[in-house]
């Protein structure tokens, strides 16, 4: 099967780099409120899958996933946690990607991520979780509930392996953010990387300013900061 360029719309693609329970959330949510952007929430089960397909396939699949569930629109947001596992591997093509690195300091990610544990028995949370699944991933939507809720034991502490889990298996915070590090530090030195610290959210927002991002979504997003 031969699979082209023009079979699939360029996107301009926001991606936030981040461990997780780093404030994601919050801040896809701030940015695509005060821009055009489409905020496509977690992609896991996405990018797990693309990682089985040659590069030559991602361009494609990339382009034709994200304007499925945007609708149509090509300006997207993913805030995947723990992507920066696989980013490196990604072909994005001729696709726009732009990366933002959001940090937070590793004991209110500790926290957070104790009180996450916490809600995830909650029936409340999960028939959320399946109605999010089921409106990105159609008849597939059941494999990522499945494989989200086998990795439970992981999010306890037990050992498990998977490439996007938080705080998954044995792995030391400090040990995820020095290969998180690592990462953004290479991919620093062939493009462009904004910092934005959640720790210090309404003064480094301002780094949005070398996205294009303008003075007043700058001064909006900064505003519906409630750290």
């Amino acid at each position: 099967m031969i699979h082209n360029q023009e079979s699939y719309a360029r996107l301009s693609l926001i991606v936030i780099l981040s461990l997780g329970r780093s404030g994601s959330t919050f801040f896809a949510k701030a940015l695509t409120e005060n821009s055009d952007f489409f905020n496509s929430g977690e992609n896991r089960y996405f990018w797990e899958r693309l990682m089985q397909l040659p590069p030559e396939r991602h361009p494609e699949e990339v382009g034709k996933y994200f304007s499925r569930l945007s609708g149509g629109n090509v300006q997207i947001v993913d805030k995947t946690p723990d992507l920066y596992r696989c980013i490196e591997s990604v072909n994005f093509g001729d696709h726009d990607v732009r990366i933002i690195q959001l940090c937070r300091a590793n004991a209110a990610i500790e926290r957070s991520r104790a009180n996450f544990a916490a809600t995830l028995r909650r029936p409340k949370r999960l028939i959320l979780r399946m109605k999010q699944y089921r409106r990105k991933y159609g008849w597939r939507w059941l494999v990522p509930i499945l494989q989200r809720w086998y990795f439970v034991p992981a999010l306890l502490g037990f050992e498990r392996e998977r490439l996007f889990a938080t705080n998954a298996g044995r792995v030391k915070l400090e040990d995820e953010r020095e290969a998180f590090e690592a990462v953004i530090a290479r991919l620093r030195a062939h493009a462009p990387v904004v910092t934005v610290d959640y720790d210090d959210f309404p003064l480094s927002v301002g780094s949005l300013k070398e996205y294009e991002f303008s003075y007043g979504q700058i001064e909006a997003i900064r505003a519906s900061f409630r750290g």
